[in-house]
């Protein structure tokens, strides 16, 4: 039985994340500390394809899938939105009668909700020092 269905593609492959050269190449990613970097990849594991707008991150669940605490989480996320590899697009809100985590858009890749184009913002970003 072949590993591939009738378009060719693999049966086998899984998803997986996609980190383009010129990405991990910026001045913005070699400036990010390893936690931003990982916290980074857990944002792109969450992009399925056609949810850029709407990824919902909490740092709760990002610390604990990083193995470290919610307030080191959220330093991290704070991080990337300042550099520009990410954007707000619900900031997120906990209140005895909600609990939303707050969902990001991906500044390298185009805005499923809004279709705008990828503005890649990170690309722009200097170091402080310079």
């Amino acid at each position: 039985m072949p590993n591939h269905n009738n378009k060719g593609r693999n049966k086998t492959s899984g998803r997986f994340v996609k980190l383009h050269h010129f990405v991990m190449n910026s001045a913005a990613f070699k400036a990010l500390k390893p936690v931003e970097r990982c916290a980074l990849i857990e944002v792109y594991k969450r992009y399925d394809g056609k949810n850029n707008g709407s990824i919902h991150v909490s740092n709760r669940e990002l610390g604990d899938e990083l193995h470290v605490s919610k307030t080191t989480a959220g330093r991290a996320m704070k991080r990337l939105v300042q550099i520009g590899f990410l954007e707000i697009t619900v900031q997120g809100s906990f209140s005895q009668k909600t609990n939303q985590a707050t969902e990001y858009r991906l500044t390298e890749l185009k805005c499923d909700l809004t279709q705008n184009l990828s503005k890649k913002t990170f690309m722009s970003w200097r170091t402080e020092s310079a």
